[in-house]
């Protein structure tokens, strides 16, 4: 890290011949606790401070580096590895590799540390996720899940409502929230949402003011097309100060949209194709139950389930 360092903050040549640094993260998926990372990026040492650090009763130094991600928003978030294989050709001189690399890369090169600012990758980029994480693989079971549920409600698209519902309640229920119904809005006329329902953030308190609104939008849309962010502009515009917005889809949100979502701060759950599967497949297994008999219960009780009025009556029941 020292080496690359040094020669990140050299001369040009020195920053032509400086490798990238690509931080991964560790993270659980699908019940499994390791085996697999989540690339956040790659970027450059902008700072490297010797420290004193203790263990036990005994003191080391130690380094600690800060890294400066840089954008890939001209590359739409896709790193190419063809950049990071030529780099390991020792045929390559380092300006051939250099024409595969990021734009940002290539300007850090040419103008050094005085260009980081404004290269960085921005705070909101960041946390987007792309296409492939939001749809289950194929082959898998959750991929079997999506197509089921796609299969199931075809024609019939207003009574996914009731299993979008669900799938919040659940994804709250196993996070130790407890999400209370409303209803589910009449098909034609709902006003840019769903379904309705509540959380109370203090239940044992005897405060009512911990209780927020909850309004669901619920698409069971092809998997392979992204959804529309007008209709997720159109449920933020019904949102009122506190309230939250769930929406949840068959296929996914694409990286203009999270964007969107993030820049202007929607207090919105977004649940993609991927995540609903999964939901679903946690539920179906540890309920000992079959996905049919699941989506038959829930599209049964769809019209008894179906009301209008105020939303916020929900915090008073």
């Amino acid at each position: 890290m020292l080496e690359a360092f040094n020669l990140q903050n050299g001369t040009r040549s020195d920053r032509e011949l400086a490798p990238p640094v690509l931080v991964f993260e560790a993270v659980p998926d699908s019940g499994r606790i390791k085996g697999q990372v989540l690339f956040h990026g790659f970027g450059v040492i902008s700072k490297a401070e010797l420290i004193v650090q203790r263990a036990r009763h005994e003191t080391f130094q130690n380094f600690v580096y800060d890294i400066a991600l840089l954008d890939l928003g001209p590359e739409l978030e896709d790193l190419s590895w063809k950049w990071i294989n030529a780099r390991r050709d020792p045929r390559l001189a380092p300006t051939a590799s250099l024409a595969l690399a990021p734009e940002s890369w290539r300007k850090w090169v040419r103008d050094g540390a005085a260009s980081i600012p404004r290269l960085r990758r921005n705070v909101v980029t960041r946390r987007v996720i792309t296409e492939a994480m939001q749809r289950p693989s194929k082959g898998s079971p959750e991929f079997q899940i999506l197509n089921d549920v796609y299969k199931y409600f075809a024609g019939n698209n207003h009574r996914f409502e009731v299993l979008a519902e669900f799938v919040i309640q659940e994804l709250l229920r196993e996070q130790g929230i407890t999400f209370n119904p409303g209803w589910i809005t009449q098909g034609s006329g709902d006003g840019g949402f769903d379904f309705v329902g509540s959380v109370d953030l203090d239940p044992s308190g005897a405060f009512t003011s911990s209780r927020q609104v909850i309004l669901g939008q619920a698409k069971c849309e092809k998997l392979d097309k992204p959804t529309n962010g007008l209709h997720i502009a159109r449920l933020a515009a019904r949102l009122r100060r506190g309230w939250l917005g769930a929406y949840v889809t068959t296929s996914y949100f694409s990286l203009a949209v999270q964007r969107e979502v993030l820049a202007d701060r929607y207090p919105m759950m977004l649940v993609d194709g991927r995540r609903l599967a999964e939901i679903l497949r946690r539920y179906i297994t540890n309920n000992g139950t079959e996905l049919g008999e699941l989506l038959d219960r829930l599209s049964d009780s769809y019209d008894s389930r179906t009301g209008f009025g105020d939303p916020e009556v929900v915090l008073s029941s």
